[in-house]
């Protein structure tokens, strides 16, 4: 798809005249709504990201992609219990979806619920043992544990 292409190379305002033009066509494209919210999420455009969002999840409830991409968009509006409520369905999904379960540990970790966060982090790394951002993240939750002696 162009739009994804357009995307990769950030140019999202292209992407999103793609994507529209792929709606047009097929409205019922839940990838195309799922790439369009992306766009719009780089873009910063976070209300219009999570209404995208929404259209593929209604076409599509069991698009772990979407529920995910969702996720991200409410956790940079600072949206933390929806973010991991969608994490959560992502998860269900897709129960190895180990972006998802990375994430819903930083969630965990910025809301100071560190054993939490240990407990994502963790099944990251059973998933994908060499997960860099993982194993980083894990000392710094362990230390943060180690401090606060809980």
């Amino acid at each position: 798809m162009k739009g994804g292409s357009l995307y990769h190379l950030k140019k999202y305002n292209q992407a999103i005249g793609c994507y529209d033009k792929a709606i047009l066509c097929e409205p019922d494209f839940a990838d195309a709504w799922t790439g369009r919210g992306n766009a719009f999420d780089r873009l910063g455009e976070l209300e219009k990201a999570m209404q995208c969002y929404d259209r593929a999840i209604k076409i599509q409830p069991n698009n772990s992609d979407a529920w995910y991409n969702k996720g991200i968009s409410f956790f940079r509006s600072d949206i933390y219990d929806e973010a991991i409520e969608c994490y959560d369905k992502a998860i269900a999904l897709e129960p190895n979806f180990s972006s998802a379960w990375y994430n819903k540990g930083i969630v965990f970790y910025e809301l100071g619920e560190y054993h939490k966060a240990k407990q994502s982090i963790d099944k990251v790394l059973e998933i994908q043992p060499d997960h860099p951002q993982a194993k980083q993240l894990k000392k710094i939750i362990s230390d943060r544990l180690e401090e606060t002696n809980t």
